[in-house]
């Protein structure tokens, strides 16, 4: 689990599905160009999130006094009572886990790219919404999982930046990566709500040093991590990003 993207750890040479080279990264610049235009019209039309909308009742009879009714008790009018009504959308924090297997490469990782930075740039323009991006593959004989992006503690800027540098390569760890970040998830309260949004082409598969990680033994281990997250309160999102029939 690496908790923090930056600059030197792309620099470090240490991770296969992060890279410099202009051959890997040549296409990435435009996907997140997309995203952030997509995000900046996503985001006005968010913008209803941070609003609060204020309704108010009078002639009740119980409730905060309405003064402008008060002239008018002594003549049967009784109800001199008022109470306004806070109409505001429940904050919410969303987790998207991106598939970063080899079989991701080309347009399926292009497409998430730009889906996923249009989120983000539409959440950084509202004020209730709370995002954090993870990509999972394996380096060596290791799964891996990095989360990229946290608009609590990251800018916009960090996205623009850096996200060229993350390609796709190697293995499907999936419900290994969804065990290593379970402490890091965000749990459903009763004024908040949580989501986790997982983008990926393919079955669980790995071969870990020691034993192998494939069939429905990667299938129960990964459905356990997403009941773990359920029992939570975290509503779970899955997409599957195929070909052919299916589109990309």
């Amino acid at each position: 689990l690496i908790k923090k993207l930056s600059k030197n750890l792309i620099d470090s040479d240490a991770y296969s599905f992060l890279s410099n080279a202009i051959w890997r990264t040549s296409g990435n610049d435009d996907a997140i160009s997309k995203g952030v235009r997509l995000g900046m019209m996503l985001g006005k039309k968010l913008k209803l999130r941070s609003e609060e909308r204020n309704t108010k009742f009078s002639r009740l009879d119980s409730g905060k006094i309405d003064k402008r009714l008060i002239g008018s008790l002594g003549y049967g009018a009784e109800r001199i009572f008022q109470q306004v009504l806070t109409d505001k959308y429940t904050p919410a924090n969303v987790h998207i886990s991106i598939d970063a297997s080899g079989s991701m490469a080309g347009s399926r990782f292009s497409n998430c790219q730009t889906a996923v930075v249009a989120i983000a740039k539409a959440a950084s323009m509202i004020d209730n919404l709370n995002i954090q991006i993870s990509y999972r593959t394996t380096t060596g004989d290791k799964p891996i999982i990095l989360i990229a992006y946290d608009s609590r503690v990251d800018s916009f800027r960090k996205v623009t930046s850096l996200f060229k540098h993350i390609c796709a390569s190697n293995l499907t760890p999936e419900g290994l990566t969804f065990e290593a970040i379970q402490n890091d998830l965000v749990t459903a309260s009763g004024d908040s709500e949580s989501y986790f949004i997982n983008f990926s082409d393919g079955m669980p598969y790995c071969e870990p040093k020691g034993y192998a990680y494939y069939g429905e033994s990667a299938i129960i281990q990964t459905r356990k991590q997403v009941d773990a997250m359920r029992k939570r309160g975290i509503k779970v999102l899955s997409y599957f990003i195929g070909g052919g029939e299916y589109g990309s």
